[in-house]
């Protein structure tokens, strides 16, 4: 996914949205500051006024159950 910047991407998550937004809202505002610095480390964002890119991956795994006798 595009991202004009790190806000656009941090922002909806503050508004409770999906699990990670519901996740945000039950720790409580003295802990977003150390989350918000941890996930731009772990985006590897030098700058968070700059667009990037967020890449996905996505593993598949097929089974099958023998039929019983």
């Amino acid at each position: 996914m595009n991202f004009k910047s790190f806000p656009d991407y941090w922002e909806p998550f503050l508004m409770g949205q999906g699990p990670a937004g519901a996740y945000l809202k039950h720790i409580g505002h003295d802990h977003l500051p150390i989350l918000r610095e941890e996930v731009k480390r772990q985006l590897r964002l030098r700058d968070e006024t700059a667009p990037f890119i967020l890449r996905g991956q996505v593993w598949a795994v097929r089974g099958s159950v023998p039929e019983s006798r």
